[in-house]
């Protein structure tokens, strides 16, 4: 009986959680953002680094040329295989972050699987820039 007491409640507690998650709505500009992210992703899956490079923010730009991104970024994603999945996990606004000019950034992470490597976490930085669009500032999986 005690045992069945248990299970109800993390049943109940499961459910509380679930509806909470569910119910966290992201404001127009994470949405926004989130677009932008799954884009400039696409080119990435696909290989087609030096276009993702060319779609990033411009201070990501002045930092990491642009045949240095492709040649880190092939090392990085080429092994680990084509995508499977990729899952929103969160979605957080800042106004300044470590090491960078401060503005509007926006901070998502996606939980991924991918052929070679089943459970990673990708990072995405936007950044709103100076053409008003959200473009990639920053990228990192682990």
């Amino acid at each position: 009986m005690r045992n069945l007491i248990f299970a109800v409640v993390g049943i109940i507690t499961i459910g509380i959680v679930g509806c909470v998650s569910q119910t966290k709505i992201e404001t127009k500009t994470e949405k926004e953002a989130i677009n932008s992210a799954q884009s400039w992703l696409k080119l990435v899956d696909n290989k087609k680094y030096t276009d993702s490079w060319e779609e990033a923010a411009e201070y990501f730009k002045s930092v990491v040329s642009k045949e240095k991104f492709k040649i880190d970024t092939s090392a990085i994603r080429n092994p680990l295989g084509k995508v499977i999945t990729r899952k929103l996990m969160s979605v957080n606004s800042k106004t300044s972050l470590p090491g960078v000019p401060d503005g509007k950034y926006v901070i998502i992470k996606f939980k991924s699987s991918f052929k070679n490597e089943k459970s990673a976490i990708e990072t995405i930085t936007l950044k709103l820039d100076k053409d008003n669009c959200w473009k990639v500032d920053g990228y990192f999986i682990r």
